[in-house]
């Protein structure tokens, strides 16, 4: 019996701890405070401000937050996104959580109505392609994770290191083609009327395309109630053996 709990305590434990195992990020940045712009040379925000919980943006009738990080990636082509969001204010119709093009056209990637979806430049829908199910609401945390490969083509979506949607983007829509392949967050090419407010926690980029299982780590919250379970036990095991030599 003794052995048996020691067994389940130590694979609950190593459950965990390989749940924690993820690729490093070649770039990275976390919303705290104290924030140090000066660390981020290429991160720029107007009309948003750092808290506790991470960087809020807001909208209003003088307009809209903007956010951006320029010059981090290798090539505009290849790379994985990694977007942790502590909350977004609105869910419904079409709100714009990533854009492609440089606010110069609609290419990016939504939410819509609770599920997430990909833009082409000009479209009157901002869902040309759309993940099967609502998986977002107001005020939820969540990771939203991007990848292409610059060989293929193919680009993913996912939330929560569950894939969304993917297609083949053979025009290249996906691909960050300005000379400092800027990355704009929760800002609208149109004055932030397809936007929502938010709270980003952090940013991480890649500069290749993981692989679903690369993307379900970087994505994967432990549960508290693993760490206990796991600590519980050995707790338990330690205290029997105490009393056997006693």
């Amino acid at each position: 019996m003794l052995y048996r709990i020691a067994a389940t305590s130590l694979l609950a434990l190593a459950a965990v701890t390989s749940a924690q195992a993820a690729p490093t990020a070649d770039y990275s940045v976390l919303f705290t405070t104290p924030f140090n712009a000066a660390a981020n040379p290429g991160l720029t925000f107007t009309d948003a401000d750092v808290q506790a919980d991470g960087l809020h943006t807001y909208y209003g009738s003088w307009g809209a937050s903007s956010v951006s990080l320029a010059d981090v990636l290798a090539s505009g082509s290849e790379y994985t996104l990694n977007l942790s969001f502590a909350s977004v204010a609105r869910t419904d119709y079409t709100r714009k959580l990533l854009d492609f093009a440089g606010l110069t056209s609609d290419a990016g990637v939504y939410i819509n109505d609770g599920a997430l979806a990909f833009s082409h430049a000009g479209s009157p829908t901002h869902a040309d392609v759309l993940g099967t199910a609502a998986v977002l609401s107001p005020g939820q945390a969540f990771n939203l994770t991007l990848t292409r490969s610059a060989l293929s083509g193919s680009f993913t979506a996912y939330i929560n290191g569950i894939e969304q949607f993917g297609f083949l983007d053979t025009a290249g829509e996906t691909a960050f083609s300005s000379a400092l392949k800027s990355i704009y967050v929760l800002t609208d090419d149109n004055d932030g009327y397809e936007i929502t407010p938010g709270v980003l926690k952090g940013i991480s980029v890649y500069n290749t395309a993981l692989s679903a299982t690369d993307v379900a780590s970087i994505s994967a919250v432990p549960e508290p109630e693993s760490y206990a379970l796991a600590l519980a036990g050995l707790l338990t095991v330690g205290s029997l053996m105490k009393r056997r030599r006693s």
